[in-house]
């Protein structure tokens, strides 16, 4: 097969096996991405003769060579097989629908979803416009596959998932793009996994029943069979959080873990989670040690993924000392979680009630929290005009648009851009806004009773105590007095003096009430290095926060000339990329 190589080989030593079989397995590496014979067809063949070379080194009487660099090599191997990294493709569930609207003509009942998809003839029907542009997205993932094997590209990310019809019409897509096959005696084989993503606080709601729905299904069952009986789902931290607030988002998110983790038992499906988190702590972001443990259903089967955005990647992983720290905290975190959750030391009694406490929260504050973003008149206003949203729609900063379409509405606008914004005006009202309100209520309701429960929570209750302490450090971080400046920025004064006086009332509650939860009299006090880093760069990021509030103010009038309008842009972008730095933060 290698003729090249044979002359080589002839000259070497008769005992020289391993010498010979190395130089084979080169010559098979650098054909790989040819159209040569003699090539590894697959990373698995590659190992398979790695593994080979072990057992036959140790059986020889040399453990310590088998199970040293070549051990290594084998678990790289393993790992990154010939691809490195497997590459996800994501696609809104709006598309999707578009797509299998075409195909069908119309949309199948739920209960005639399955049916629909192991009978349709989905290759009859010429596509065009958007729906041929979807489509050649899951082509060009099976074309990755046939090149590079189907570990490489694998997983379709389905956003805003809403009923299980989704994820059926995902299917019917990925079998029109040769993805999935569906033989006469009915066998389904799949080279892809579709992976729902629940974003929204109702979506989250929603999540347990969708996937019950689906995993009842015989067809779907034998989908995942072809998978390895494995289902990931991905949870939306952002999203969740831009819907309902800091507080409602994160219980939300608790509570869907625990349905589905048990839904999953019950139905003996292999589940795993994707977390979509941001770096910020209103996108899900802070300690993942911490995370992990305050909330052990997020890693069911001792397995989780979970995605690692902007300057939290240089931080964590951008040296091997400090990368390697991070992931052995993540990993002993879920051991930790798998094999001895810290909620085994509640009695039943107690997390049920603890649990009670915390739904009633999380109403409340989803009460307060959209009452002020969806319902208060101004309130779009106050925020186009008090944050530099419009600044950062120019910036060329980000990988995608800061709204998902032209309406520019709230609702449109996407997380990023959204925590971004409130980061930079020094508000964070997307990191705390809602838990003053709530705690207010609670405790009113309850009297001396409630402050009791709350306190237990919190000494008590991992996920609540990390709940609060993040919430402290995010409250820590704001600023009224800044945030007041850039409210100024806002021309309707009634609108000014409404919107920004319910956020300080707000923040004020939200102090009262965590401070009394955690027995301090100030915030961080019990954090003093945390509460010095903090107070050494304020006087930095305050500078910056007014150049960037009176070069917004000139930016806005519009009367400066071209060259003088570039000047401005660059001095904003140098002043907020500072103020990220500073406050650690892009969103």
């Amino acid at each position: 097969e290698f003729p090249e190589i044979r002359e080589r080989l002839k000259n070497m030593e008769k005992g020289e096996h391993y010498r010979q079989k190395i130089d084979c397995m080169i010559e098979k590496l650098k054909r790989v991405d040819s159209k040569q014979q003699g090539k590894y067809r697959s990373a698995e063949e590659f190992i398979d003769d790695l593994e080979l070379m072990r057992a036959s080194i140790e059986a020889g009487g040399s453990p310590r060579t088998a199970r040293g660099a070549l051990a290594g090599l084998i678990l790289e191997a393993r790992s990154f097989q010939f691809h490195l990294a497997h590459l996800d493709f994501r696609l809104h569930a709006e598309k999707i629908r578009e797509v299998a609207l075409e195909l069908l003509g119309s949309w199948p009942s739920e209960e005639d979803w399955p049916e629909v998809f192991r009978k349709s003839a989905v290759g009859a029907k010429r596509l065009d416009g958007e729906s041929r542009n979807t489509l050649e997205v899951l082509e060009a993932l099976r074309s990755i596959q046939k090149e590079f094997g189907a570990e490489s590209a694998h997983r379709l990310i389905l956003s805003m998932t809403e009923r299980p019809g989704d994820v059926w019409a995902a299917l019917l897509v990925a079998r029109r793009a040769g993805l999935v096959s569906v033989s006469a005696d009915g066998t389904i084989r799949s080279s892809i996994d579709v992976i729902p993503l629940f974003e929204t606080v109702p979506d989250l709601a929603h999540a347990a029943d969708i996937m019950k729905n689906l995993w009842s299904d015989e067809t779907y069952r034998n989908i995942l069979r072809s998978r390895g009986n494995r289902q990931e789902i991905m949870l939306g931290y952002s999203d969740s959080n831009k819907y309902g607030g800091y507080l409602s988002a994160n219980y939300n998110l608790y509570k869907t873990q625990k349905s589905l983790n048990l839904l999953a038992r019950r139905k003996k499906v292999k589940l795993r989670f994707f977390h979509g988190k941001g770096g910020s702590i209103d996108r899900g972001g802070g300690p993942s040690h911490r995370a992990i443990l305050a909330a052990p259903d997020s890693v069911p089967n001792f397995s989780l993924r979970i995605t690692e955005q902007g300057e939290v990647i240089s931080m964590k992983y951008g040296h091997p000392i400090v990368a390697r720290r991070n992931f052995e905290q993540a990993a002993s975190a879920i051991l930790l979680a798998g094999l001895c959750p810290e909620t085994t030391h509640l009695v039943s009694s107690d997390l049920k009630k603890y649990e009670a406490a915390m739904k009633e929260l999380s109403d409340r504050s989803l009460s307060e929290y959209r009452n002020l973003v969806y319902e208060s008149f101004g309130f779009k206003e106050y925020f186009s005009e008090s944050t530099p949203i419009d600044l950062l729609e120019r910036l060329r900063i980000a990988s995608r648009p800061a709204f998902r379409n032209a309406i520019h509405s709230i609702e449109d606008l996407r997380a990023i851009p959204w925590v971004f914004s409130w980061t930079q005006s020094r508000h964070t009202i997307s990191a705390w806004y809602g838990i003053g309100t709530a705690l207010e209520q609670f405790t009113r309701k309850h009297g001396e009773s409630g402050a009791r429960i709350l306190s237990q929570m919190y000494r008590r209750w991992p996920f609540f105590s990390s709940l609060i302490d993040n919430a402290q450090l995010s409250l820590a971080k704001t600023d009224m007095d800044i945030a007041e400046r850039y409210s100024n920025l806002v021309q309707d004064p009634n609108i000014r003096k409404e919107i920004f006086g319910r956020i300080k009332k707000e923040y004020q509650l939200s102090e009262k009430h965590l401070l009394a939860i955690l027995e301090q009299k100030i915030l961080l006090e019990l954090s003093p290095v945390l509460k010095e880093s903090i107070r050494l760069r304020n006087p930095y990021i305050d500078a910056l926060n007014a150049i960037q509030i009176e070069f917004l103010r000139r930016w806005r009038k519009g009367d400066i000339s071209h060259q003088e309008n570039e000047k401005v842009l660059e001095i904003l972008l140098l002043a907020t990329n500072g103020i990220a730095f500073g406050m650690k933060s892009t969103g």
